[in-house]
């Protein structure tokens, strides 16, 4: 009877240590705001142009060397159009506010971070989508 005791304590001390182990190494899960901060490279830049009645016109863009620099102060960089700097709002985690522009966040992990924003006139619809990586 002994023996089952001290197995049965030993057992339930191994749980306990190992079961402690992995909350202590698991880190918790980032912001949105965390997430955005530091350079972002451009990897793929797609523009789609819909005009009533007709299909749509998709226009890519290759931008050699171009980023996106998030700082923690809510100001960024970047050099799409020429050097610029502005500043950034993350609104809700679903939406990042660039240039006074709200732009959807269609995706964000620590190494891939997707923004989108629809623009519609009288004579058309314009949506960009912004690919970036680390």
């Amino acid at each position: 009877m002994k023996s089952k005791s001290a197995i049965l304590l030993l057992l339930t001390l191994l749980l306990s240590v190992t079961a402690c182990k992995k909350d202590r190494d698991k880190e918790p899960e980032k912001t949105v705001n965390e997430k955005v901060i530091g350079r972002w490279n451009l990897t793929s830049f797609i523009e789609i142009i819909q005009k009533p009645g007709e299909p749509p016109k998709t226009n890519t863009s290759e931008f050699k060397g171009g980023y996106f620099e998030f700082f923690a102060d809510g100001t960024m960089k970047t050099n799409i159009e020429g050097e610029l700097t502005a500043t950034y709002k993350i609104k809700n985690d679903t939406t990042i506010e660039l240039f006074d522009e709200p732009y959807t966040i269609k995706e964000i992990t620590n190494n891939k971070f997707v923004f989108e924003a629809s623009y519609t006139s009288s004579t058309r619809t314009v949506t960009s989508t912004f690919t970036l990586g680390r």
